[in-house]
């Protein structure tokens, strides 16, 4: 009997410290848990400045104190010819109606 007592005081005592503090508790364990994520996201994002956007895949074109271009690394254009889409047509009479 004593040890059921026991465990009714404990689920009463739980119970109440939720109803009191509950909300505080997930408001500040979203907290952490939001944090944590934002950290792990920025690590993320300077990881992959380091290894893809400083350099590796784009050229710097123009920097000013304020102002920065980088365009994508790569063969330059080639230069059209119309010879590339021209083509010889067989002409043919057209009939108007």
């Amino acid at each position: 009997m004593n040890v059921l007592l026991w465990l009714i005081a404990i689920w009463l005592g739980f119970s109440l410290f939720f109803r009191l503090f509950g909300r505080q508790l997930l408001q500040l364990g979203a907290k952490k848990i939001i944090q944590r994520l934002q950290h792990q996201q920025e690590a993320q994002r300077k990881a992959y400045e380091a290894h893809f956007e400083a350099g590796h895949m784009r050229e710097h074109v123009y920097a000013d104190e304020e102002i920065k271009v980088t365009s994508p690394k790569g063969k330059s254009k080639q230069e059209v010819h119309l010879e590339d889409f021209a083509q010889d047509v067989d002409f043919e009479e057209v009939n108007e109606r």
